[in-house]
């Protein structure tokens, strides 16, 4: 079962604008091959948007770039009948809301309460957003030791790594005294996206992906046709 959502392209010798001799060259090639060679091509077109977006969305939070990390690791491309590729992007929701909508309707909200926490057993009351590099693309279970911050009424808002130090007393004395080191996830209840095309490439710039991958492909073998002739000369 394909988790995440998916974008089906298919390409032929005859669309990517090849040579006569190119296009017989690359029928010769292998469904299989040829799959590998789009599916490749178009995969690195999405996590290269993916990157792109991380660079320019920074957030006060430092929260941007590791969401658009995570959808860039979480990317990858499956084989389907008659040679078309089916890229995936696999998480996190949020890629899919922006893209899709929810409901007919632009956008949309995640909600805590899908997964089930591998702490209490239960479902999840709050949603873990990375806010350290390290924490991009893991789940809170990946690190130990990590202890919840509370703000007003008591409300959890961070998973944070917690350091224990010696601060003065009264009398001189040396008390012990815990302060947050390192904050690693943000906690909130929901998280909304907002309609955003631009979150994947438009279907042109990934064919064009292809059509390159294919062209090069084709111009290689004919030169190594061409120099493995003119050594047998």
């Amino acid at each position: 079962m394909i988790q995440g959502f998916s974008i089906r392209i298919k390409l032929d010798s005859a669309a990517a604008g090849l040579s006569a001799n190119c296009r017989k060259y690359l029928q010769a090639m292998t469904g299989p091959e040829f799959q590998a060679m789009l599916g490749k091509a178009m995969t690195e077109e999405v996590q290269r948007n993916f990157d792109k977006l991380a660079t320019e969305r920074r957030s006060p939070w430092g929260t941007a770039p590791h969401f658009y990390e995570t959808a860039a690791d979480g990317t990858y491309w499956l084989a389907e009948r008659s040679r078309a590729v089916r890229v995936i992007v696999s998480k996190p929701e949020g890629v899919r809301l922006r893209f899709y909508g929810s409901g007919g309707l632009p956008g949309g909200v995640v909600t805590a309460g899908k997964s089930i926490s591998h702490a209490t057993g239960k479902p999840t009351r709050m949603l873990a957003i990375p806010a350290t590099q390290e924490a991009a693309g893991k789940p809170t279970r990946h690190f130990s030791g990590l202890k919840m911050l509370f703000g007003r009424g008591g409300r959890p808002w961070a998973l944070a790594q917690m350091r224990l130090t010696m601060v003065p007393g009264k009398r001189k004395a040396q008390i012990k005294h815990w302060e947050v080191s390192k904050i690693f996830y943000h906690l909130a209840e929901s998280s909304k996206h907002r309609h955003d095309y631009t979150v994947l490439p438009a279907v042109k710039t990934l064919t064009d992906a292809g059509r390159v991958a294919i062209r090069r492909w084709g111009e290689a073998k004919r030169a190594q046709l061409r120099a493995a002739a003119g050594t047998r000369k």
